[in-house]
């Protein structure tokens, strides 16, 4: 399961490179605002993740990949939707990094904040 859902991220990391947009810009079109805990959090519904999949270029995914893919980013507590966040950082470890952030690690801490 987790290597066919690899496949299909570094699909999807490619063709958001292709496109030359960052993952947040992608799936824009989809992200829904929600507030837990009272915290503001952006989410994506399985149809609205899918619906930005084809939107980049992937048209094309067999029932294997799409069951795959939901099975790791789907959150059951959540609906089933999908934690924009994670999906971040799910393409960073495939080299799309969001405005800014590549290498963001280096020099800061988890945070954002420099280190002295």
């Amino acid at each position: 399961m987790l290597d066919v859902a690899e496949k299909c991220f570094g699909k999807i990391a490619q063709s958001i490179q292709d496109q030359g947009v960052t993952t947040r810009q992608a799936f824009a079109k989809h992200i829904i605002m929600e507030q837990i805990e009272g915290q503001p959090i952006e989410l994506l519904s399985p149809m609205g993740f899918l619906e930005g999949v084809r939107d980049i270029g992937i048209t094309e995914l067999l029932e294997i990949e799409v069951a795959c893919l939901m099975r790791v980013l789907a959150k059951p507590n959540l609906e089933n939707a999908i934690l924009l966040q994670e999906l971040i950082v799910i393409m960073e470890n495939f080299g799309i990094f969001e405005d800014g952030e590549e290498g963001a690690d280096e020099g800061g801490d988890d945070y954002g904040e420099e280190q002295q």
